[in-house]
């Protein structure tokens, strides 16, 4: 329950930070959010399919433990979210610089462009690294953690 309540302080920070700049809407694009969302889970799902990946997503969000094996598996499908956001984040800013590059002798055109290029740049750094990313170090520490609590088994004598 905890952990809602800092993800919630958190990103209203960075609402509240963005707030202070002047209007928010100018923060909400709707093909950036398009290029990053929809690009990132789709290959993901492409990797391991849509079952694995909500059901990772669900893992990692959960308080309570996994199965070392299951944990491991959840936090490799996240880290696959993590570094295909990352990627569409990479694609959306270079699509918007060659956009703003293309216009350069419309200067009404270039704003926009660049808005495209910063705000799929935010969107993917927010989303991967503010959230999936620790999910998968929460899930990878549970199932450590539950590694480390676990009696070792003694180990057979070799001079017996």
């Amino acid at each position: 329950m905890s952990q809602w309540v800092f993800i919630a302080l958190g990103l209203s920070c960075i609402v509240g930070a963005v707030a202070l700049g002047g209007s928010t809407a100018i923060f909400f694009d709707l093909p950036s959010v398009f290029m990053v969302v929809v690009v990132g889970f789709a290959f993901s799902i492409a990797a391991h399919g849509v079952g694995h990946l909500f059901a990772a997503l669900a893992a990692g969000f959960r308080s309570v433990a996994q199965d070392d094996e299951d944990a491991e598996l959840y936090a490799i499908t996240l880290q696959t979210l993590r570094s295909s956001l990352c990627a569409a984040g990479a694609a959306g800013f270079l699509i918007g610089l060659v956009k703003m590059l293309q216009n350069m002798s419309d200067p009404s055109s270039i704003g926009p462009a660049m808005a495209v290029a910063c705000l799929t740049a935010l969107y993917a750094v927010v989303l991967a690294e503010l959230i999936v990313s620790p999910m998968i170090s929460r899930l990878r520490l549970r199932s450590d953690s539950d590694a480390a609590s676990q009696p070792l088994e003694a180990s057979p004598d070799v001079n017996a």
